[in-house]
């Protein structure tokens, strides 16, 4: 009975030792090693790495971190229990992401996500269609709806060549992964034929178009320009596009040289634009229009003008005209006509005489008037020469006007001093004459004021400005300040006008109603001492020069040693909240007010 128990006890330890050492059953891929005696297949005792358990089993993953390519061979995916662990039952996701699918770099694994590759599910690329060589994933286990390996990053393991092998197979030489439209790395530049000029504004599909599938892009005819361009001129011109044409624009022919044709350009004819001679043509035997350009008669000048003369100059148009330009007529001399050109009439152009219209109508010129505005309105009509033009001005130009000082003098204003120098501007105005602008030149009387603003404000009555002032020099009047109530005497001679008489606020000087005691120019040093006025002790020629004789206008008179002590011995200075002045009165005049010892001090 014991030999029975003993290997049933046994096997009951194990079973429950099993239960108790393993954490839970194994996927489904690993579940051929279940059983405790399998652990070591993926544990190391004494270590929690599993990385050279895992890769003896996973050879693919094996070589290729042995070769140092893809996620496993990067230094923070050492430890493969990270993203994968197991014991979570059979239908368990052996692939753990830590962070989830969205946040995982797939720059770890050799190929960044980046442009247009950053928007698909991961199983848009990671197809079992794109796996490159299926049967070697297959034969080592691996589900092909499932594992990351096999792909390559060539374009082709997942897009279809359009170009079927035209440009060969580096996507990425003409391509970006951010949109496969436009191909902003082909450089056409290094192409067969270079793009230059407008050729450079072309889109692809303006040249590498039609039904052909796929779109032609090599080889291409490019030798000559026909092989694109229809020949605009259909035949006429025949030979090489570029001899007139270059790659910047079509039009105009930068290289074409009319002067190399049977009709050379010269003067104007050299701005004329090409469609002025040369017009479209619709033929009745051809399918489109055309220019036409050769054939076209030129021999005589009406075989493009009209003859604004009605012919009655001639059909020799260059006998008076030059192609520089047809208003230039060198070969005219208009002196031989009964209107000779002078002065500024030489420099007028034909048209401003001759309007379009009238080129060969007898034109009135008697007088200025047929031609030119009376610029004065008449003013001057009343004159003897009823205001004729050339009274004033002359053929050489109308200003300055020949109008002298001399025929001002025999008008009401004649010119005189400061006046002379005035611009004639300055008196004749721009004013509104029967609603056309114009300059006043009459006037109805010649006074001061008419002119000049009073800058007395008037302030002074009884007197005109010529009475003070003449036309030499304002600044400088006659006015005697003797014939006042203040007669300037002393150093009042040398004072300026405006020190006394000073000017308002808006500049005028006023010489009415001035106070003419002393104190209401200067400030009263003695601060009301004396109830005189100043010149009762001072002269008008010095402040410093006295009248005051001590004797006479004080109660004390000097006598003894007083006649020869200084004024500043008894008058001394004192100070009030004013400032500093010196003490006349009232002053004490016994001894002891100033020797003994109750003094003051």
């Amino acid at each position: 009975m014991e030999s029975v128990m003993r290997p049933f006890l046994v096997f009951l330890w194990f079973g429950a030792a099993f239960g108790q050492l393993s954490p839970g059953k194994l996927h489904q891929k690993h579940e051929h090693l279940e059983g405790v005696a399998n652990c070591v297949q993926c544990h190391e005792f004494g270590t929690k790495s599993f990385r050279e358990k895992c890769l003896t089993c996973h050879e693919l993953l094996a070589d290729r971190v042995q070769a140092q390519k893809g996620l496993h061979a990067k230094p923070s995916y050492q430890r493969c229990e990270t993203c994968h662990s197991d014991h979570h039952g059979r239908d368990f996701d052996m692939v753990h992401w830590p962070q989830g699918t969205t946040a995982f770099d797939h720059k770890d694994t050799g190929f960044s996500l980046i442009g247009a590759h950053k928007k698909p599910d991961c199983r848009t690329c990671h197809d079992p269609k794109h796996v490159q060589y299926p049967e070697i994933l297959i034969q080592k286990g691996k589900d092909l709806t499932r594992t990351f390996l096999g792909l390559t990053t060539a374009c082709s393991s997942c897009h279809t060549d359009p170009h079927q092998g035209q440009l060969g197979d580096d996507c990425s030489s003409c391509h970006e992964e951010i949109n496969w439209k436009p191909a902003t790395l082909f450089d056409h530049q290094r192409a067969a034929f270079v793009l230059e000029g407008a050729h450079r504004d072309l889109t692809c599909s303006q040249c590498h178009e039609g039904d052909e599938q796929p779109i032609r892009y090599k080889p291409m005819d490019h030798a000559t320009c026909n092989a694109c361009h229809e020949d605009a001129h259909q035949g006429q011109l025949k030979g090489d596009c570029s001899g007139c044409h270059d790659v910047e624009a079509f039009r105009p022919a930068s290289y074409f040289d009319h002067q190399k044709a049977a009709f050379a350009l010269t003067g104007k004819h050299i701005s004329v634009k090409c469609d002025t001679c040369h017009k479209q043509i619709v033929p009745s035997d051809r399918n489109r229009p055309y220019v036409k350009y050769k054939g076209i008669p030129h021999q005589a000048c009406s075989d493009c003008h009209s003859d604004i003369h009605g012919a009655r100059l001639g059909p020799h148009c260059e006998d008076c005209h030059q192609t520089s330009g047809w208003h230039r007529t060198p070969a005219f001399d208009h002196n031989q006509t009964r209107y000779p050109l002078l002065g500024k009439h030489r420099d007028v152009v034909c048209r401003s005489c001759h309007p379009d219209g009238r080129a060969i109508t007898n034109i009135s010129f008697e007088n200025c008037t047929n031609c030119h505005k009376d610029t004065h309105v008449g003013q001057f009509k009343h004159r003897p020469q009823q205001g004729a033009c050339e009274e004033c001005h002359q053929v050489t130009g109308f200003v300055p006007a020949h109008f002298g000082t001399q025929d001002h003098a025999q008008t009401l204003f004649p010119l005189e001093g400061g006046h002379l120098a005035t611009p004639c501007s300055e008196c004749h105005t721009p004013i509104l004459m029967h609603g056309q602008k114009t300059q006043k030149f009459r006037f109805e009387q010649a006074l001061c004021q008419d002119c000049h603003r009073d800058p007395h404000e008037g302030s002074i009555r009884g007197a005109t400005c010529e009475s003070c002032h003449s036309v030499t020099s304002w600044p400088q009047s006659h006015f005697d300040h003797a014939v006042t109530r203040f007669p300037l005497v002393g150093a009042h001679n040398d004072v300026d006008c405006k020190a006394c008489h000073l000017p308002t606020v808006a500049g005028a000087m006023v010489f009415q109603t001035i106070d003419d005691t002393c104190d209401s120019c200067h400030d009263d040093p003695h601060r009301n001492q004396f109830a005189r006025s100043c010149n009762a002790c001072h002269e008008s020629t010095q402040w410093q020069t006295l009248r005051f004789f001590h004797d006479r206008d004080s109660r004390f008179p000097l006598e003894g040693a007083h006649a020869n002590i200084d004024c500043d011995q008894c008058h001394v200075r004192v100070q009030d909240t004013e400032g500093v002045f010196v003490r006349y009165r009232p002053l004490a005049a016994e001894c002891e007010f100033c020797h003994g010892p109750n003094r003051r001090n």
